[in-house]
């Protein structure tokens, strides 16, 4: 005779009997919990009691079917929580009823959106030191205080080869190695000023660009004696400069009048402890053979000082991460590779599902179709993305099937430089929902059934290409259709 486990006494009623197991229920808060069981073997009877621990909320949500589901894939990255069910890839796809249950197991981030890259980078810890993440290491950043995963594609790729400070040529300035290192940083170098009102160390770029190209350059330095810092944008073919100079004691930026180029979006960012990151784009205002970039103090008092770290110039008017060049070796931009694993695919093929993305958006080519998100058939005419059109930066999510669209919602929203963005989306096999930001819900019919997906990315098309920079705060994809209500609860950002 089967052993039978039952609940004698529950007075939460969080908790159920599966087989010989004792589950929790997706709405169950955080909290103790006492309950106490019974175990018939037979003619034997054991009993026992024991206070349930529940550390976390069970991120449930209410379905359209009346039901109650929660995430097969849950990745908090500001929390740290990664959960990936434990059903396998082919169960999820064959099984469209068996549930799901949670809480999932805890696994790495790598088991639910594996990340390789081409390259290093540099990302920033809680102190906002920075640190080199290593080629096919998982980029959790903390520039902007909440633990991010960072996600850039080399569509931010630099204008040229990037070698370390202490590789630049000098001119008007007098320099010297800094010994102290900043966090993996090492070859900081400390520019004085001689007098000049142009000292820097400077890197120059073979370019041939023409009238209107836009390059974004930026720097990471400390504030030594001098009050300002400033990067300056030379062409090489008609000898002009403009110059962005951020103030320390305030961080306003500012800039001379565009004689190589107009300038704009000027940033400055202070990381604590006198080290800051700032720069700007520079749009060329006559064609050139060759760029140069500048750093060093904007002052004509001698000896006043900075100390760079790391400088570069890259084509678009927004800055991605900087390229650690701890040695003399050519940067190289480091390509993140965020897929999707199989588990989480398998959900996108269930009849029902939800899937809610929240992210930071940076750098993205306005050209084209920038994905955010995305998943493909076998062939690349079946796909379910989301991205911002290249026509007006509106964010839209489509399904296509071999080639056509079969559904296809634009939101309010347009691409915003740094605006965070809390998507959710549901899809139940007729119909296709979204909501943004806590926004009501917009709907739309769809025309045929959806295709099966194979792979999926974050921040490209799962083969490279579209890419669209962001820092990603969570992605999760639930077992079911949410109501529309819970849909927009889901799209809040709190």
């Amino acid at each position: 005779m089967a052993k039978v486990l039952e609940i004698t006494d529950d007075p939460s009623g969080f908790f159920y009997v599966d087989g010989m197991a004792i589950r929790r229920r997706p709405e169950t808060e955080p909290g103790s919990y006492p309950i106490s069981f019974r175990v018939t073997d037979g003619s034997h009877v054991y009993g026992g009691s024991d206070t349930i621990e529940i550390a976390d909320g069970g991120y449930g949500v209410d379905t359209a079917d009346s039901g109650y589901v929660w995430p097969g894939v849950l990745a908090n990255d500001n929390d740290s929580l990664y959960r990936l069910t434990s059903l396998d890839a082919a169960d999820i796809l064959t099984a469209d009823t068996k549930d799901i249950y949670f809480p999932a197991p805890q696994v790495a981030q790598e088991s639910i959106t594996p990340v390789t890259r081409l390259g290093s980078k540099l990302y920033f810890d809680a102190s906002k030191v920075p640190y080199i993440a290593a080629a096919g290491e998982a980029a959790f950043t903390r520039l902007y205080d909440d633990r991010k995963l960072s996600i850039e594609g080399p569509a931010s790729g630099l204008a040229g080869a990037e070698t370390n400070p202490r590789l630049w040529q000098i001119s008007g300035a007098t320099t010297t190695d800094e010994a102290a290192a900043y966090g993996d940083l090492v070859n900081g170098l400390r520019v004085a000023s001689s007098g000049q009102n142009y000292q820097r160390i400077f890197r120059t770029y073979t370019a041939s660009a023409v009238s209107g190209t836009t390059y974004f350059a930026h720097a990471l330095v400390r504030k030594g004696t001098s009050a300002t810092a400033s990067i300056r944008f030379r062409n090489g073919t008609t000898s002009t400069e403009s110059t962005a100079i951020v103030t320390f004691a305030t961080g306003v930026m500012s800039s001379t009048a565009a004689n190589a180029g107009s300038v704009s979006n000027m940033f400055a960012l202070d990381l604590g402890n006198d080290y800051w990151w700032f720069g700007g784009a520079f749009t060329l205002i006559a064609d050139a053979s060759s760029i140069t970039i500048g750093v060093g103090p904007e002052s004509v008092t001698s000896g006043e000082d900075v100390v760079v770290y790391a400088g570069q110039l890259e084509p678009g008017s927004r800055q991605s991460s900087i390229i650690p060049n701890i040695t003399s070796s050519a940067g190289v931009r480091a390509e993140d590779q965020c897929l999707l694993a199989d588990k989480a695919i398998a959900l996108f093929n269930r009849t029902k599902w939800t899937m809610v993305l929240d992210f930071v958006p940076y750098k993205r080519t306005s050209t084209e179709n920038s994905r955010v998100f995305g998943v493909e058939g076998t062939s690349t005419g079946d796909r379910a993305l989301l991205y911002a059109r290249s026509t007006d930066g509106v964010y839209q999510f489509s399904i296509f099937k071999d080639t056509n669209s079969i559904a296809s919602i634009a939101t309010a929203l347009t691409a915003t430089f740094a605006s965070r963005i809390r998507f959710a989306v549901s899809c139940d096999g007729a119909t296709l929902r979204t909501s943004v930001n806590g926004a009501a819900v917009q709907t739309a019919t769809l025309t045929d059934t959806v295709p099966a997906f194979v792979a999926g990315r974050i921040g490209a098309t799962p083969s490279g290409a579209n890419y669209y920079n962001l820092l990603r705060n969570e992605f999760s994809i639930y077992d079911g259709a949410a109501t529309d209500a819970a849909l927009q609860a889901l799209s809040a950002i709190s």
